[in-house]
C-alpha cells in the first residue's frame, strides 16, 4: 500500500498552493503608486542642511506644479508667472526604485536624479538629496492642489 495515494498528493498540493499564496499576499506592501500620480503637487516647503529656505526662492517659483503619470512620465508646469523670459514646462520619466523608497526623476535630455522619500502620503510628498554641487542635503515638501 502506497504511502500517499495520488488524490491526497493532489488535495496536500492544493493546500499547500493555498498557503503558501495567501502567505504572499500577506507579506506584501501596497505601492505608493497611487499616492503619489494624477496629482498637481506644489512645494510647500525648502530645507538646505537643516534650515528652512522656503522665503529665498523667487514669487515665480511659487505657481509652479510637477504631475507625476501613471505611465511612468511627468510634468513640472511653470505655471502663469515666469522666472525668464523664454521659461518653458520641463517633461520627463519618473520611477521608483529602492522597493519604493526613492524616486527617480530624470527630465528629457538631462541625467536622472535620484531623491529618497522621506514621507509619501496622499497629502505629502517629502524627498531629499545630498546635492554635491551645494554640498548640502536638501529637503523639499509637496502638497497637491
Amino acid at each position: 500500500m502506497p504511502l500517499l495515494s495520488a488524490r491526497h498528493l493532489l488535495s496536500a498540493g492544493i493546500v499547500l498552493t493555498l498557503f503558501t499564496s495567501s502567505c504572499k499576499d500577506d507579506d506584501a506592501t501596497p505601492s505608493k503608486r497611487p499616492l503619489l500620480v494624477g496629482k498637481q503637487w506644489t512645494t510647500v516647503y525648502y530645507e538646505m542642511d537643516d534650515e528652512d529656505i522656503t522665503d529665498d526662492r523667487e514669487a515665480c517659483e511659487e505657481d509652479n506644479t510637477t504631475t507625476f503619470f501613471a505611465d511612468g512620465t511627468f510634468i513640472d508646469d511653470i505655471g502663469n508667472e515666469l522666472c525668464e523670459e523664454f521659461e518653458t514646462d520641463v517633461q520627463g520619466t519618473w520611477e521608483f526604485k529602492a522597493n519604493e523608497t526613492i524616486i527617480s526623476i530624470r527630465p528629457a535630455g538631462e541625467s536622472a536624479s535620484d531623491w529618497n522619500i522621506v514621507e509619501l502620503t496622499d497629502s505629502t510628498l517629502k524627498i531629499s538629496q545630498y546635492i554635491q554641487q551645494l554640498q548640502a542635503e536638501v529637503v523639499v515638501v509637496m502638497t497637491p492642489l
